[in-house]
């Protein structure tokens, strides 16, 4: 099995894998293959290894012959975040009821650092697995475009050239994560979801309860960043 195969194989397992985090056919899931990338089809919510459709990165375009499916409407989306991303092979875009629900709340106010507010601010140290500085506070939040628009996809590839995060929600539609392999991305997916779930019940109960959200500082976050590799915090070995 060939490299295009391998990753063919690894979006069609991604996009069942994804069906927790998506409803109906939303959602969307691609790998970088060199010049190009790999990328779920439009109007499926899951898909066999050879439905997946190869767009060229810089064009923008599908380099398939004969295919009779199109590329996902968020591929250029995908394209933009590959040219700026040089570290990032695959992307995951899904709609899952929390990243929602987060999408709809006014966002924490940003630093003067970075262009975007954001969606989770620094209230807990996962955000260090998901590539979040202490100088950018957070996940960010990406305003409002119409979806599948080239200008929802600059404004999500520039927030992701902001901040080398590698997750961002967008405004009123849903979540994006990045990975070094699709693996990554979807487990940083499932991730995120599990992060933001813990948010916005921690939001609500200080709410409810009249007390204060604790959140890290930025000196607190970078501090527990250096202490957890130094330990070599979580890994095998």
């Amino acid at each position: 099995m060939n490299k295009e195969e391998e990753l063919r194989f690894a979006l069609s397992r991604a996009a069942d894998r994804m069906r927790s985090l998506n409803v109906g056919t939303s959602g969307n899931v691609s790998a970088r293959l060199e010049d190009d990338f790999i990328i779920s089809p439009s109007g499926v919510s899951v898909f066999k290894p050879n439905d997946a459709i190869k767009v060229n990165i810089r064009t923008r375009l599908s380099v398939e012959r004969g295919h009779r499916g199109k590329p996902s409407s968020e591929k250029d989306l995908h394209a933009l975040i590959y040219e700026v991303r040089s570290d990032i092979a695959s992307v995951v875009h899904f709609h899952s009821s929390t990243a929602l629900a987060l999408a709809a709340v006014e966002p924490w106010p940003a630093g003067q650092d970075v262009l975007s507010p954001y969606a989770v601010p620094l209230f807990h140290y996962d955000l260090w697995h998901l590539g979040i500085e202490g100088k950018h506070r957070g996940i960010p939040f990406v305003p409002y475009a119409h979806p599948g628009s080239i200008v929802l996809a600059e404004q999500v590839a520039n927030a992701f050239k902001q901040n080398r995060a590698k997750v961002a929600v967008m405004e009123r539609h849903g979540a994006v994560t990045l990975g070094a392999t699709v693996s990554e991305a979807v487990q940083n997916a499932i991730f995120f979801q599990h992060l933001a779930k813990s948010y916005l019940r921690a939001v609500s109960l200080a709410r409810e309860s009249g007390r204060t959200l604790r959140l890290f500082s930025p000196e607190e976050f970078d501090d527990f960043r250096r202490e957890v590799e130094r330990m070599g915090y979580g890994r095998k070995d």
